[in-house]
């Protein structure tokens, strides 16, 4: 959807622009070359971005199901730890035995 608006967008720019008598015609490429980019330069980093977020959500799905992660060589389970959704972190339940561990969410992986 993202795609096709921004190829609709830079067809309406470059309409008006070829419409323009003040622009030459290699200021309005140059222009249109510069939205095209951006808008490919944006599409990229949202087809990233949920990417990283779907994986996210996997695993914190998995978690919650109660399936084990590894987290930076540690097994992390419902029993050890919570999920903080907000940060997308796991903290200890019992911070004596695991004092100062704290695991992205990122940094974790399901266990096979």
């Amino acid at each position: 959807m993202q795609i096709i608006l921004g190829i609709l967008f830079i067809l309406l720019v470059a309409f008006f622009i070829s419409k323009s008598d003040s622009l030459a015609k290699k200021e309005k490429i140059a222009i249109v070359s510069v939205i095209a980019t951006l808008i490919l330069a944006a599409t990229l980093y949202e087809f990233i971005f949920s990417k990283q977020n779907q994986t996210s959500r996997e695993l914190a799905n998995n978690f919650v199901q109660g399936k084990t992660l590894i987290c930076k060589d540690a097994e992390v389970n419902s029993k050890l730890y919570i999920l903080e959704r907000g940060t997308g972190s796991f903290m200890p339940i019992d911070t004596k035995k695991t004092l100062g561990t704290l695991y992205s969410i990122e940094d974790c992986q399901l266990k096979e």
